[in-house]
């Protein structure tokens, strides 16, 4: 029977748009796995599945392809991802693909919170999410899982990770919980036993055991013999991967010139990010190269300058790079580019580069097979797991390459390390998924169940986890279960003692303050002490940036922190907090917090990662932070993203302890500063999604004077400090910054109105509408009724005149011009319009309308332009649709607006009307 073909796809409903733009990025034909859940396990008709695969297989694809499909239908789909790396990657793939076709596709990570409100508001066709963030989210709106009707779950098998598995499993038991259960398409790496997960998220199990590309398994010893078992055939066989020219015995640079002379590109995976660069510089030093990744090294010179870049300058001239989470983000995405490209011949990796990522190359080295595991009296080295190596040896083997085959090969010097990798690891089988909730922190799990309203007793949380894939490991004749479930009353009680859960009768409920606290996800016990700090802190003033990043850094989530500082280092940052108190001062809210007994390192390394992340949101170069703390780029971003998520739910806690709203606007600041490392001022233009725009970019930016979206959006290309490309990106995203905000206030204004019973489409022409269409559009809502006054509109107009006017019999004309904009409506376009009223006679007022707003040196220089005819309004079309849908909705009356347009000068936006509903003028 002939493979199925990517054309065939149309005869299930996809597509020939959709069908080419598949072939075009993934080929001709399904591979087996791909027909086998199209044809067989029904993936476009219903039903849940599991499919389990080796990495490479081709799984990923029946993702998309069901998350294509259920979005073309009208579902909505959230795609579910453990690492915001692998989200990153997922959605640049989506969009490439689908978004010029106009699938609305968005991201929510702890980064990028952009897309938020769409998510909650159910404005995609796609969203690409990380685990832990969607169970936040659905803390405070729990509804937010009814809206999808696909999950996909990549990498499942997380759910047996020691540090994140609990929280997936949580998830999963909701999704599992709900009444209008959504359809689950689960994609785990191959497991030889499931311990019973596709049965606990009843689904259909998809068992593929072949490969694309057949993978060889094996060890290499010191002859160069590469002893391999087939993964596909099972066939066992010996390979030379060539000689020893300089009798050195096996080596890794050996080895790795051996296979470079084969023409292979090379990932090598090995224990920690320092060990990845020992290991690049070896292999520079023993004559290990390729040609010079030239394309590569032109885009580096364009980064920020920090201690992986000039490490990468190095070795990219070698063909060579690294890959490591100690990378700014765009250093990772630069050598994942080239390295696909070819360009690279050999990168040296931690495994995280396993997880997902779409990085295959010919050989696959594991060296050494070990990782460190901390024990009673420090860290010792132990085999990784079976799983753990299939994960990152399944990279081995280019599909798209034409490779015949792939390595994954163990260098083994000694005849015990031989049979030891071959027996344990090659011949291993992958250890069966388990659940991690019994060694997970209960408090913090029970509090999420309670906030999010999945349970609201004691009884209620133990039933709760009597659904979980823990629960259904157990076996229904085994009461290991309870165990766990007699913890919940003494975890209740420490709850309520913490102010976060309320007891009464037998019914929980979670206060605001435990509210805040699972919502944001922050560890209970972490979330007591930033309350503790809070509630010391003055309320009339303003902390300092670095009293909060101490109290930040207090917490034992930063402290965890992959952040180095050797022993010796504890003394000298402990006396530099000392003559920090001593000189400059802290609040009476730090000073509780250190007073408490902590280990002089600890106290030391919190100390170091505050005044780290102090330099880092000044905007100071990363090169000069990394050399004066000892720190690289990616820890200190890495850091500084996880304080600014404590911050973040310091900020919604602090209105609760009574703090000042200066303090709880200081709080926002910082946290948003954290995450890129810059001035306030910065942070509007740091958050565009445009690739090539970092840290330093913006800072020279800064230099310049342009921070201001709008200023950017009007300047000159060549006076930016930038290529013509990355201005062209950079303007783009600006405006499709505003058109999203605008798309997202229009998606809400018709939701409401529809349910309040009326026609949506008087806005929806607001916000698309462009000339006099617009105009007419405006006049559609002033004769609706809005306004107790009628429309009149010059219909002979002579230039420079206004579009219209509003006449008012005991005032005179309140004169209307209408403009509309890809960017805010700057000075130049203001004093035009303005001064254009002055002209028209007889003129009591002048009412602007714009969209999508007014530039800030439009809404200032507006009185000085505007002396002649007074009142005046800068009004949005946002706004103006916002009193449309709020008088629908009975909620302003025509007498209020009259009033709103007749008194004072002003810039009326959104959030200014808005806040009607809530005055007493409201009927």
């Amino acid at each position: 029977m002939a493979p199925m073909r990517m054309d065939d796809l149309q005869d299930y409903g996809i597509p020939s748009t959709v069908v080419e733009i598949w072939r075009q990025s993934v080929g001709e034909q399904l591979l087996p796995i791909q027909e086998d859940a199209v044809a067989t396990y029904d993936l476009f008709g219903g039903g849940n599945l599991l499919v389990s695969a080796p990495t490479s297989s081709g799984k990923t694809f029946i993702g998309e392809m069901a998350a294509f499909h259920e979005a073309y239908k009208g579902g909505r789909v959230v795609y579910l991802v453990p690492l915001r790396s692998l989200a990153e990657e997922k959605y640049e793939e989506f969009k490439e693909r689908f978004q010029e076709y106009g699938v609305n596709i968005i991201i929510s990570t702890g980064e990028h919170r952009e897309y938020d409100e769409d998510l909650l508001a159910g404005n995609f066709h796609l969203a690409v999410v990380v685990f832990e963030k969607l169970l936040n989210l659905s803390v405070a709106n729990p509804a937010l899982l009814d809206f999808f009707t696909l999950i996909v779950v990549d990498e499942c098998q997380m759910i047996s990770d020691e540090s994140r598995g609990a929280r997936l499993e949580i998830l999963l038991t909701k999704i599992r919980n709900l009444a209008n259960r959504p359809r689950i398409i689960g994609l785990s790496a191959v497991a030889d036993n499931t311990g019973g997960f596709d049965s606990w998220l009843d689904c259909k199990l998809l068992t593929y055991r072949e490969r694309p590309v057949e993978l060889r398994e094996g060890v290499v010893t010191n002859d160069f013999v590469f002893r391999y078992r087939e993964w596909n055939t099972g066939v066992q066989a010996l390979e030379s991967l060539g000689d020893d020219p300089q009798k050195k015995g096996l080596t890794l640079s050996s080895l790795c010139s051996n296979l470079l002379q084969l023409g292979d590109q090379i990932l090598i995976f090995t224990d920690t990010p320092d060990k990845t660069i020992s290991l690049l510089e070896d292999l520079i030093q023993n004559g290990v190269s390729a040609p010079a990744a030239t394309e590569a090294l032109a885009n580096l010179s364009a980064l920020e300058a920090t201690d992986i870049r000039e490490q990468l300058s190095k070795s990219l001239a070698h063909g060579l790079a690294i890959h490591n989470g100690d990378m700014l983000l765009q250093e990772r995405l630069l050598v994942e580019r080239h390295f696909r490209a070819g360009h690279i011949r050999i990168i040296c990796a931690t495994s995280t580069l396993a997880m997902g990522i779409n990085l295959p190359a010919t050989d696959v080295i594991v060296d050494p097979p070990t990782h460190p595991r901390r024990t009673a009296s420090g860290f010792t080295n132990v085999l990784i797991t079976v799983a753990e190596f299939r994960n990152m040896g399944g990279r081995a083997g280019r599909l798209r390459f034409g490779d015949q085959y792939g390595r994954a090969i163990l260098m083994a010097p000694t005849p015990f390390l031989r049979d030891q990798y071959s027996g344990q690891l090659i011949r291993g089988t992958v250890e069966r998924l388990v659940s991690r909730l019994g060694e997970s922190e209960l408090g913090d799990l029970l509090l999420n169940l309670i906030a999010s309203g999945a349970s609201s007793s004691v009884p209620s949380l133990a039933s709760f986890l009597r659904e979980t894939f823990w629960r259904f490991t157990l076996g229904p004749e085994q009461d290991y279960g309870q165990a766990l479930e007699s913890q919940i009353p003494m975890q209740v009680e420490q709850l309520s003692q913490a102010g976060l859960v309320e007891h009464t009768a037998d019914k929980l409920a979670v206060t605001q303050l435990g509210a805040v606290c699972a919502a944001k996800g922050v560890p209970v016990s972490d979330f007591q002490l930033i309350v503790d700090w809070i509630s010391q802190e003055a309320t009339d003033t303003r902390i300092s940036d670095q009293g909060a990043l101490i109290a930040a850094a207090r917490t034992k989530a930063v402290l965890q922190t992959r952040f180095p500082m050797a022993g010796a280092q504890a003394a000298e940052w402990q006396e530099n907090l000392r003559l920090y108190i001593e000189n400059e001062g802290v609040s009476q809210g730090v000073l509780a917090l250190l007073r408490p007994p902590m280990e002089p390192y600890l106290r030391g390394r919190m100390t170091k990662i505050a005044f780290s992340t102090q330099e880092w949101i000044s905007g100071k170069s990363t090169r000069d932070i990394e050399r004066e703390f000892g720190v690289r780029g990616g820890v200190l971003r890495g850091v500084a993203r996880t304080a600014s998520w404590i911050l973040d739910a310091a900020k919604d806690a602090a209105p609760l302890l009574g703090a000042s709203d200066e303090f709880i606007y200081g709080i926002d600041e910082l946290s948003q500063r954290l995450v890129f490392g810059l001035p306030i001022d910065c942070v509007s233009l740091a958050a565009l999604p445009v690739t090539g725009l970092n840290r330093g970019v913006v800072m020279q930016l800064r230099e310049r004077g342009l921070t201001d979206l709008d200023v950017v959006l009007e300047a000159p290309d060549q006076s930016l400090p930038m290529s013509a490309e990355l201005a062209r990106s950079l303007k783009e995203s600006i405006i499709e910054n505003y058109a999203r905000l605008q798309n997202r206030i229009l998606y809400r204004q018709i939701e409401r109105l529809q349910a309040a019973g009326f026609d949506a489409a008087p806005i929806k022409s607001l916000f698309d509408a462009e000339g006099t269409d617009l105009e007419h559009r405006v006049q559609d809502i002033f004769q609706s009724g809005l306004v107790p006054w009628e429309y009149v509109p010059i219909t002979q107009q002579r230039r420079g005149e206004p579009d219209g006017y509003l006449s008012i019999p005991e005032k005179g004309n309140l004169v209307v011009s209408i403009t509309a904009s890809e960017g805010n409506i700057r000075l130049t376009k203001a004093r035009e319009i303005l001064g254009a009223s002055a002209t028209y006679s007889p003129v009591f007022g002048c009412l602007v309308i714009g969209r999508p707003d007014f530039a800030e040196d439009a809404i200032n220089e507006a009185p000085a332009i505007n002396r002649e005819v007074k009142p005046y309004k800068l009004l949005t079309i946002s706004a103006l649709a916002e009193l449309y849908v709020l008088w629908r909705e009975g909620k302003v009356s025509p007498e209020l607006v009259k009033n709103l347009f007749l008194e004072g000068d002003t810039h009326l936006n959104l959030e200014c009307v808005a806040r009607l509903h809530d005055t007493k003028m409201v009927l």
